[in-house]
């Protein structure tokens, strides 16, 4: 189910107290199940992040009652995030578990899931960056690492092929051998100089996935707004 919740948490919902709010649409088996909507509040040396998902109508019957909370902040290094806290309280309908992290200042180059998200897919980017990622997260017990690779550009659109996530340690011998990568591909909408994103697809355990925002407004604290703090 970790490879589910990676695609439900690039999609969540959110508290309130943050300033801006973006929403996302998650789809399983070609049937939308549910939204997300995630939190942002960003500057140039500081941000914090707050998501939800919750699965939706007939999500019911195909994924249980599953959701995920999660919070996340920490220091804003340029185009690279240095996380500081992180925590989690997820019920993927068979299993229940929650985490609270507390990260050092210097921290060993891996993310917490959510500022992954945030960095790798959901935060404007410079279209000079292109598909370039690789990061690893940690969500306390197991590690991940998440790459793309460039593809096809036209003058709208970059699309993302090739890409992969990859299962490390802290999985256990049984999850690696069912198996151990899985493919995704992400498509980016040029605004400018800016790519923002717009899909992920990925495969899981459990048959393809895919995300897709449906709200315009730009994410503050992106690279679009940078310039504006």
């Amino acid at each position: 189910m970790e490879m589910t919740r990676f695609v439900l948490v690039l999609v969540l919902l959110a508290t309130p107290a943050f300033a801006e709010s973006h929403r996302y649409a998650v789809s399983m088996f070609g049937v939308r199940v549910g939204q997300m909507r995630l939190e942002v509040r960003a500057g140039t040396r500081d941000y914090a992040l707050a998501a939800r998902f919750r699965t939706t109508g007939v999500a019911g019957g195909m994924l249980a009652r599953v959701r995920f909370d999660m919070t996340s902040a920490g220091r804003v290094n340029g185009p690279w995030l240095s996380p500081r806290s992180y925590s989690e309280d997820v019920d993927t309908g068979r299993r229940q578990s929650s985490a609270n992290l507390r990260l050092g200042a210097g921290g060993d180059g891996r993310l917490d899931l959510l500022s992954a998200v945030w960095l790798g897919g959901l935060r404007d980017r410079p279209a000079t960056l292109g598909c370039a990622l690789d990061l690893r997260t940690f969500d306390g017990i197991r590690e991940l690492r998440v790459s793309l690779r460039p593809a096809g550009e036209s003058a709208s659109t970059v699309t993302c092929r090739g890409g992969v996530v990859k299962r490390g340690a802290g999985y256990t011998a049984e999850e690696l051998a069912q198996r151990r990568q899985f493919p995704i591909e992400a498509t980016y909408r040029r605004v400018g100089e800016v790519l923002r994103f717009h899909q992920l697809k990925v495969h899981t355990v459990h048959g393809k996935a895919s995300c897709a925002r449906f709200d315009p407004a730009p994410i503050r604290g992106g690279y679009e707004d940078r310039s504006a703090h």
